[in-house]
């Protein structure tokens, strides 16, 4: 009698196992959708290649899709891996790419505040770079070199660590 009642115990916990164990292991491993990837552009400034940025997009997103305003070019993995090549006959487009993928040069201007647009945030993540600080980070405007920017400094921290 208690051989039968371990069987049926035991039973009913792998039953209990398989029910929460199946639909996370389709998910993970039988799950054929567009997957996300990240990407980590490559930053020509450090020898090491250290990631400055990481965006998540879907696979099948065009890497030029244009954003909503229609003026600035959505930065897919493949324009990062590529150097921002399809960007070359475009300079404006080109200077946003490479300074959402890291690929710009970092300058050290102190005075932020007599430029507009894009080159004021350009200006205030070298400087939040250079300072590391958040806060300079928060003033910037495109959320695309917003992010840029506080993945830098966070990168920067924990490798001086």
């Amino acid at each position: 009698m208690r051989f039968k009642i371990f069987w049926l115990i035991f039973v009913i916990v792998l039953a209990i196992l398989i029910y929460f164990a199946l639909p996370i292991a389709r998910e993970r491993y039988f799950n054929n959708d567009a997957k996300k990837i990240e990407i980590a552009p490559q930053n020509e400034n450090s020898p090491e290649n250290e990631i400055e940025n990481q965006n998540i997009i879907p696979v099948n997103e065009p890497a030029e899709k244009i954003d909503v305003a229609g003026t600035l070019p959505n930065i897919g993995a493949k324009d990062c891996d590529n150097e921002c090549q399809n960007f070359k006959d475009n300079v404006k487009n080109l200077t946003y790419c490479q300074e959402v993928c890291g690929l710009s040069l970092t300058k050290n201007d102190a005075n932020c505040e007599n430029k507009t647009s894009l080159e004021k945030d350009y200006c205030l993540k070298d400087l939040g770079i250079a300072k590391k600080d958040f806060k300079i980070c928060d003033q910037i405007q495109d959320s695309e070199i917003k992010k840029t920017c506080k993945n830098r400094i966070t990168e920067d921290i924990i490798e001086d660590q």
